[in-house]
This record gives structure tokens, C-alpha cells and sequence, in this order.
């Protein structure tokens, strides 16, 4: 019997409270599915760093009510989605270009956001993202 390496990030999602992937390739186009499926069994989990992961065009980081942190670092994702997050204290997006769809629900408990080098945000998208987080303290911004 063969266990897929989702399937066992899955089983041990209910225990998990951080997760840091770095220096992954997917083949094109799987990478989305086998880190949302990580993601969507890992209801505990509280940090989320993803660093230099090649082959995702979509993520959705979706109902994870204990993340506090979410990193992504030289992450290039064409389609991201952050709901139900509620209790993010941290987002961070470095080196991190969105080629498409953001969508980014209610954030109220943000403190940090910091968003730098080539991050392909629309305005109409990080005014989305700024009145998704009334109550951020630190803000960086760099082209």
C-alpha cells in the first residue's frame, strides 16, 4: 500500500501548529493541489512560511482559525486566496509575484504586513488588503 505524501501531511494536519516548506519544485500545475490539500488538513496550525516553491499557480489558505503567521518568500503564485483567517497577526510577502486572482478576506488581529520586492498587487487590491486589516501597526512597502 503506498501513502502519497499529501495524504500523510493530511493524517498528521490535526497536530501540526507549524509548517515551513523551502527549496520544493511540483510538477506544473500540482503543486496548488498538494499544498491545499497540506493546508486544508492542518486545522491547528498557527505559522505557515513557504519559501522558493516552484510549480503552484493556485493556493488557498482557507479557514485556518489559529494561523498567526503566513510567509511567503520567493513564492510565485499565480492565484492566492486568504480567508478565514481571523486571528493572522503576520503576513508577509517577499519576492512573491501575484500573476493573478488575490482575494483576502477580514483580517482584523493584522499587526504586521509587509509586502516587498516585485509583488504584483494591483491598488485596488492593497486597498483590499489594508481595509481587511483595520488594526495593523507596521507597514512595509517596497517596489
Amino acid at each position: 500500500m503506498s501513502i502519497s505524501t499529501s495524504t500523510l501531511f493530511v493524517s498528521l494536519g490535526s497536530s501540526l501548529r507549524g509548517l515551513s516548506l523551502s527549496e520544493l519544485s511540483f510538477p506544473a500545475g500540482e503543486g496548488g493541489l498538494i499544498l491545499n490539500s497540506i493546508i486544508a488538513g492542518a486545522s491547528c496550525l498557527q505559522y505557515l512560511s513557504l519559501y522558493a516553491i516552484v510549480g503552484t499557480r493556485r493556493l488557498r489558505v482557507r479557514n485556518l482559525r489559529n494561523l498567526r503567521s503566513l510567509r511567503f518568500l520567493q513564492f510565485p503564485v499565480e492565484d492566492l486566496e486568504i480567508t478565514g483567517v481571523p486571528f493572522l497577526e503576520n503576513l508577509c510577502m517577499t519576492g512573491a509575484p501575484l500573476g493573478g486572482d488575490f482575494v483576502v478576506s477580514s483580517m482584523p488581529n493584522l499587526r504586521v504586513l509587509t509586502i516587498h520586492r516585485a509583488c504584483k498587487l494591483t491598488e485596488q487590491k492593497l486597498d483590499e488588503l489594508i481595509l481587511n486589516s483595520p488594526f495593523w501597526s507596521h507597514f512595509l512597502w517596497e517596489d
